[in-house]
């Protein structure tokens, strides 16, 4: 399984195959027609599930952000937590989804750019 936040949908030709899962607060960041009907066929197909946090893992990825907090959205977050619920990792390009996934110990790949530099987390996913 891995967690899917919005640069998966914005960035990538296709989705990864394997079970893979995003939230409704990702779904919501999707503004363009492409990656809104990429989603929308995977969710339709079942390729994707559509799962919400615990608010516990919320809580324990706000706490963890520390000074990146203000620059992580609500979807931001959600992913996160959603990953820490799953024990899997996430696909993103978000540097600051990266910075806070390396703190809590969650792999994550880039979909498109480069990864955070190995001294700041070394995790794939």
């Amino acid at each position: 399984m891995i967690v899917l936040d919005a640069p998966a949908f914005l960035n990538a030709l296709s989705l990864p195959s394997g079970e893979k899962a995003t939230t409704r607060e990702v779904l919501a960041e999707l503004k363009d027609r492409r990656s809104r009907m990429l989603a929308e066929a995977a969710v339709a197909s079942r390729e994707l599930r559509v799962l919400a946090p615990s608010d516990e893992s919320v809580e324990k990825v706000k706490k963890a952000a520390g000074r990146v907090l203000p620059r992580l959205s609500k979807a931001d977050v959600s992913v996160l937590a959603l990953a820490r619920d799953l024990g899997c990792g996430i696909m993103t390009d978000d540097y600051a989804v990266q910075v806070v996934a390396a703190r809590l110990g969650i792999p994550f790949s880039p979909v498109f750019r480069r990864g955070i530099k190995e001294g700041r987390g070394k995790n794939k996913a």
